[in-house]
């Protein structure tokens, strides 16, 4: 009798033991690396100077050669609707070597979040092995703790700099590889949501992880001083009001001590400057808020210019992705900056800050629907997932599944202002975890519908619970 594949006894709950699997080491520490010093070591590539192939692209090669891709594909496909993820890679892919004649490497390098959204797959694969994912599932909340501290070394940051090994950008700038914290501050929104979901059921457990990520939340919003962040807040706040309710007073709980924080910084006259150079008060930051919506202010002047300038890009883009029907159906493609902008080290800015129109100028309407319809797909197998983890009693993994989305919320909103899925220290670990979800979605199906025929069997009441 012909042995079940991997891929069929990982999804249908079968152990397998023994040592973690190299490929999977390996990739879990490209993720922490990645998620720990985000630009800085995005920029490590072999070789290291011109336009080498970066870590993570390699090892996404790595990996894929290590499995039977199309059996892969095929296997997911009965998990979930493949056709928008077949198109958004076809399409992107084409794009790609499409520009690639005119504009050589910058055509492949423009194109990453199509290659780097293949780590879907990889997520998908890693699921197989029990040892690997019983190593992620209990050191994850580690990995979030160690960004939390380490986020709080941001002041010292250019002092960190000087004495950190250094890389030279495709660009040919020289780049600190360490002490980077261009997304940090979302990061430890979901470092502080996850301790909170994490914390113990006791009292003073409760109090623990309320103080602490109170503090972790108030230090971001002051220090860090980046705009986006009070949307990211907003959006954790909404998403743990509908699947963690109990957790929402202890959320909000930072914004008082916020409060207390700059009150007393206040009072006693002390001057403590963010990373824009301004004391941090209460009208600074209700300034900043505002300059959201491009309102200014004398403290908030150049981020709610800052704001203006964005909107003028993207208006400028939208008119040139609209201009004929095969630009609007197929995008403008890959290879050149889509914004004219130069920063001061005389470095091209290549996206608008917004991973959204990014997608639609470069690969159309229809690269656009593809995506925004997996994203979908996405959702919805993790709304099942969840069902199935709760029904089951998988404390672990439901957990796992709500700091996934948090994670997802933070990175999706920050897409909306930043060029978030152009990083690839935020595309990777996306794409990785939904990959993740697929698979836990598929395991648990089967251990619910094989606990659902014994408890017919046995006349015993057994239903699906929905979500909360």
């Amino acid at each position: 009798m012909q042995k079940p594949s991997l891929l069929r006894r990982a999804v249908s709950g079968r152990a397998q033991g023994g040592p973690i699997r190299f490929r999977d080491k390996v990739i879990m520490w490209e993720l922490v690396l990645l998620l720990l010093f985000n630009y800085g070591y995005m920029q490590v590539r072999i070789p290291p100077i011109g336009f080498g192939i970066p870590t993570g692209e390699l090892l996404l090669v790595f990996y894929l050669c290590s499995f039977t891709v199309l059996g892969a594909i095929r296997h997911l496909s009965k998990q979930i609707l493949i056709f928008p993820c077949l198109v958004w890679w076809f399409l992107g892919m084409v794009r790609a070597l499409m520009g690639v004649p005119k504009y050589g490497v910058w055509a492949i390098r423009d194109a990453t979040h199509v290659i780097e959204s293949f780590y879907l797959l990889v997520g998908y694969v890693f699921f197989t092995h029990e040892r690997s994912r019983e190593v992620l599932l209990r050191h994850y909340p580690k990995v979030l703790a160690i960004i939390g501290v380490y986020s709080l070394t941001y002041p010292a940051r250019e002092a960190l700099q000087r004495i950190s090994p250094k890389i030279p950008s495709p660009n040919g700038v020289p780049t600190a590889i360490f002490f980077w914290y261009m997304f940090t501050p979302g990061f430890v929104l979901v470092a502080a949501a996850a301790y909170l979901l994490l914390a113990d059921r006791g009292a003073i457990g409760k109090l623990r992880a309320t103080v602490v990520s109170g503090v972790l939340v108030a230090f971001t919003v002051a220090i860090y001083q980046t705009r986006t962040v009070y949307l990211q807040f907003a959006g954790i706040a909404v998403f743990l009001f509908v699947y963690s309710r109990r957790n929402v007073s202890r959320w909000f709980a930072a914004v008082l001590v916020l409060i207390c924080g700059v009150a007393a910084i206040q009072v006693t006259g002390v001057q403590i400057r963010g990373r824009l150079d301004q004391p941090i008060s209460f009208q600074f930051m209700a300034d900043h808020v505002a300059s959201i919506v491009g309102i200014e202010s004398n403290s908030a002047e150049g981020a709610a210019r800052g704001s203006e300038q964005r909107v003028d890009w993207w208006k400028d883009i939208l008119h040139r992705w609209t201009a004929t029907p095969t630009t609007f159906m197929f995008g403008l493609g890959y290879g050149f900056p889509l914004i004219d902008l130069i920063t001061t080290d005389g470095v091209p800015v290549r996206e608008p800050h917004n991973s959204v129109i990014s997608i639609a100028a470069r690969l159309g309407f229809l690269g656009l629907v593809a995506w925004l319809w997996l994203q979908a797909l996405l959702l919805l197998r993790w709304r099942r997932a969840l069902a199935y983890c709760n029904c089951l009693g998988f404390h672990r993994e439901t957990i796992f599944l709500k700091v996934t989305m948090v994670f997802s919320i933070v990175v999706l909103i920050g897409g909306m202002t930043e060029p978030s899925f152009e990083l690839t220290f935020l595309t990777i670990p996306y794409y990785f975890l939904w990959g993740l979800v697929l698979a836990l979605e598929a395991s648990t199906r089967k251990r619910y519908r094989a606990a659902l025929h014994t408890a017919e069997a046995e006349s015993a009441p057994f239903e699906l619970l929905q979500p909360a």
